[in-house]
């Protein structure tokens, strides 16, 4: 894992940069940048926090999925293995 901080000159503030993985599809690395922090030392501290979320499995890469469809895709997968009034209720809770 690769990281860097560095000062955004143009608006005066820390961001920073680290590869967060190998795209499959592409074979291309990936990277994730973050803006706006105010100082190097706060930049530091949240590239170290995607550090400790890349090596624990934690990370989770942001999607544009909506939450509907998510959850649509988690009720099949969740209704196999419960009560069918357990998942009832859960399909009710998500279509509310």
């Amino acid at each position: 894992m690769r990281g860097s901080v560095r000062k955004d000159a143009k608006r005066g503030s820390w961001c920073f940069v680290v590869d967060v993985g190998v795209d499959p599809a592409t074979g291309k690395r990936r990277q994730k940048y973050k803006r706006g922090f105010k100082t190097r030392k706060a930049a530091e501290t949240a590239l170290r926090d995607v550090f400790a979320e890349l090596r624990g499995g934690e990370y989770v890469e942001p999607s544009a999925q909506p939450l509907r469809v998510y959850l649509e895709h988690w009720l099949e997968t969740v209704a196999v293995n419960r009560k069918e009034s357990t998942a009832g209720g859960y399909a009710h809770k998500i279509r509310r």
